[in-house]
Parts: C-alpha cells; structure tokens; sequence
C-alpha cells in the first residue's frame, strides 16, 4: 500500500534566505535614521546660531534707533535708559 505525503510536511522552511534578504533593508533604514537624526542636529545648530546673530542684530538696531531718537527730541539720555 503506498501512502501519498502531503507536500506540505516534505517541503523543508528556510528562514536563512529571508532573513538575509530583510537584512540590507534594515541597514538601508538604519542609515537613513541616523542621516535623518544627524541632519536634524545640524540644522538645528545652524538655526541656534543664526538666530541668536539675527537677535544680537536687532537688538544693536533697536538699541541705536532708541539712541537716535533721544538725540533728535533733544531728550536727557541720563533718564532714559535700555531695560532688557
């Protein structure tokens, strides 16, 4: 009598394969994470300094245009002053 197996139970399962295929894709996303992360820092120091130079400026501007304007109007700089 011959028994016919299902060729489910003869067929052997490889996860080898898979796993080494999904393995470059988690490299691929890992360096873009960390491109993205460090990218990120970056700009945000850029942005950190830019603006902290941009906020040096204006105020100097302000601070001059206040200084002008006490002069025009003929105004004692002694009482008037800058708060920050």
């Amino acid at each position: 009598m011959f028994f016919k197996q299902s060729s489910l139970t003869t067929r052997k399962i490889h996860l080898l394969p898979t796993i080494n295929s999904a393995l470059p894709l988690f490299v691929a996303i890992l360096i873009l994470c960390s491109a993205t992360i460090i990218l990120g820092f970056i700009c945000f120091c850029i942005r950190f300094v830019v603006c902290q130079c941009i906020d040096r400026y204006s105020e100097n501007y302000q601070r001059n245009l206040f200084k002008q304007q006490i002069h025009e109007l003929a105004l004692d700089p002694n009482i008037y002053r800058i708060v920050r």
